[in-house]
């Protein structure tokens, strides 16, 4: 991929396995993952309207949920382990402000143009 222009791109079809065959750099991509009791928290907190209200079991719908996005970021902790790319796990111990630093200096040299 090339430094200019740069892209964010967001999704959870972003795979490292996909996207490793287009980064010309480690540092051009990175992952956040939740723990589970961080996407859990955050679940019940947002509690925001979906296809589980159309349900007849809305909770085992959001445990359905649940459960997928966790073997998802299961999958984006080995694969980028596989791939030597970067995964942060998001457990709510960091502020935004914090994990916005941490991004930031992982991207830096596309950043400042080095």
């Amino acid at each position: 991929m090339p430094r200019q222009p740069m892209v964010v791109a967001e999704g959870f079809g972003l795979t490292p396995e996909l996207l490793s065959t287009v980064l010309s750099s480690a540092r051009q991509a990175i992952w956040l993952v939740p723990t589970e009791e961080f996407k859990w928290g955050s679940m019940k907190r947002r509690n925001k309207p979906s296809f589980r209200d159309e349900t007849s079991d809305p909770d085992r719908a959001t445990r359905n949920v649940f459960k997928r996005d966790m073997l998802l970021a299961q999958y984006v902790k080995a694969q980028a382990q596989v791939y030597g790319l970067t995964v942060y796990e998001v457990d709510g111990s960091r502020s935004v402000e914090e994990m916005a630093v941490l991004i930031e200096q992982h991207f830096e040299p596309f950043l400042h143009g080095a």
